[in-house]
Formats: structure tokens, C-alpha cells, sequence
């Protein structure tokens, strides 16, 4: 490991103080904390930590629609909004559009700063208005397709979270 933290050549992952942190996409998400209505600064440190092209496109779509509107629940003052839509040049394509709205929060606002670091969440991103709007449109085909074998979806995520109906609304703090 680098003496500054990072990631050495043998990718053993990502240091903190004295503290390994998530090196991948699938660690990152199952490491997610909040604590009193801000995701964790440790937790927030790893994303920071990551390359920017850590996160591929597929993995950007997954947390977009199916991670984000999670971690909104723990976050105070965060709204998450995922919507069924059409792309408006392609417009037999079908999208989700998710509108992250941070209300000025810091925690909701400290994530989104790492999050618009990952080049694939940054290529997903469409829109951006004063007060902490933020919209980003994915294509339908980068979600994860559920396991028919299995019978059970792709990542642990629950037929009921990945179909969040049109529209839902996540809204942040306990």
C-alpha cells in the first residue's frame, strides 16, 4: 500500500488511516453505512478513493436506480424520484430517469461530489438546476437482468426495489 493511502500495484485495495477499504463496485455497495442522517465518512472516503473508471456502465445503472434510492432512505433531506421514460432523441428507447434532489443537505451533497467523479455516473448524467437538482437518464439495457434460473434477480436486489414503480419517490432521513 501506498504510504498516502490508494491502491498499491498489487490492487490489495484502498487504505484509510490504518482501515482497508472497498476496492470494487459490489464491496462498495455492501459496505454502505449512515450514520445520523449522513452516509459514513469512512464510507464516503472509499467512493472518493475509487478510480475514476472504477465503476463500469452497468454497475453506474444498478446504483443509479437500484442503489441510490437505498442509501436516499438513510440520508435526511435526500429525495430520490426513478421514473419510467422515453429518451428524448431516441424516443422508442427506453429509459429510467432518476432525479436526485440534495435540499442543500451535506451528506447529500457530499455524495453526489464523489459520485459525479465515476465517469460512467458523470456519462449518465443529464441535468443539473440550482438548489441540488440533479437528473440522470440510464437506458433500460445497462440494469441488471434477473436470474430466470434462479428465480431470484441479478445482485441480491428484490423484485420489489428493482421495479420501482412509475414514479417513485424515495425520500431520505428517519
Amino acid at each position: 500500500m501506498s504510504e498516502r493511502g490508494g491502491v498499491d500495484n498489487d490492487r490489495e485495495g484502498f487504505v484509510a488511516g490504518d482501515q482497508r477499504l472497498p476496492m470494487t463496485y459490489r464491496e462498495l455497495v455492501d459496505s454502505y453505512e449512515a450514520e445520523e442522517g449522513y452516509p459514513s465518512e469512512k464510507w464516503i472516503e472509499a467512493f472518493d478513493a475509487l478510480n475514476g473508471l472504477a465503476i463500469n456502465w452497468n454497475d453506474a445503472a444498478d446504483f443509479l436506480v437500484n442503489q441510490l434510492p437505498k442509501i436516499a432512505q438513510t440520508i435526511s433531506c435526500m429525495q430520490v424520484i426513478v421514473t419510467d421514460a422515453k429518451d428524448h432523441i431516441f424516443e422508442d428507447k427506453d429509459i429510467k430517469r432518476i432525479e436526485y434532489i440534495t435540499g442543500g443537505w451535506s451528506g447529500a451533497e457530499d455524495l453526489i461530489d464523489v459520485l459525479l467523479k465515476q465517469f460512467w455516473i458523470r456519462h449518465y448524467h443529464s441535468k443539473w438546476e440550482r438548489g441540488g437538482y440533479f437528473v440522470f437518464e440510464v437506458d433500460v439495457d445497462r440494469l441488471p437482468q434477473q436470474n430466470s434460473e434462479a428465480g431470484s434477480p441479478a445482485n441480491g436486489v428484490s423484485e420489489q426495489k428493482r421495479s420501482l414503480s412509475t414514479p417513485s419517490l424515495v425520500q431520505g432521513g428517519k
